[in-house]
């Protein structure tokens, strides 16, 4: 797959209520998944391409709080979907996941979840995540063509600094 890097594809005027979405969601998302109000900005944004038989290795984004993906060309048929690896190594001493009996996206060592053309994925920049490329080779020409971008907290409440992007 491409990547079109270099620039901050959200800044740009025509993609402004597509940034103000983005934005909002990750408020929405920062409260109700860690509890937190702390005022958050993006700090980078870019768009992907990927054809044919395209993947993405497993990687995670440790220089940001959150981050997110949302999708211009995507279909389920035809093109990989985005995995999340779980964080906590399955038969690892003593959890839950030793004594399950029943799979689920909790307990499983990778997540894929459901979501179509025009969906916005978020998730803690931590996850480790990718797609990799179907076993069937791909008999479609259309890409897969979607915008990740990463946020940060911008300030934090208890210290008297902030973040600045130039």
């Amino acid at each position: 797959s491409k990547q079109f890097h270099g620039k901050n594809i959200l800044e740009q005027p025509e993609l402004c209520d597509l940034k103000n979405f983005i934005l909002d969601s990750g408020k929405h998302f920062f409260i109700n998944t860690f509890g937190c109000t702390n005022p958050l900005m993006l700090t980078n944004s870019w768009l992907n391409i990927g054809y044919k038989n395209s993947s993405q290795p497993l990687h995670n984004h440790s220089n940001s709080t959150i981050s997110g993906t949302f999708y211009f060309s995507f279909d389920s048929v035809l093109h990989p979907s985005i995995v999340f690896k779980n964080p906590r190594e399955s038969g690892s001493f003593s959890t839950i996941e030793d004594f399950s009996i029943l799979s689920t996206q909790f307990n499983s060592l990778f997540y894929r979840p459901t979501y179509k053309e025009y969906d916005l994925l978020l998730w803690p920049s931590y996850l480790h995540h990718g797609f990799f490329a179907t076993c069937e080779p791909s008999t479609t020409d259309k890409p897969r063509i979607s915008l990740s971008f990463n946020m940060c907290i911008e300030r934090t409440l208890l210290h008297p600094y902030k973040i600045y992007r130039k």
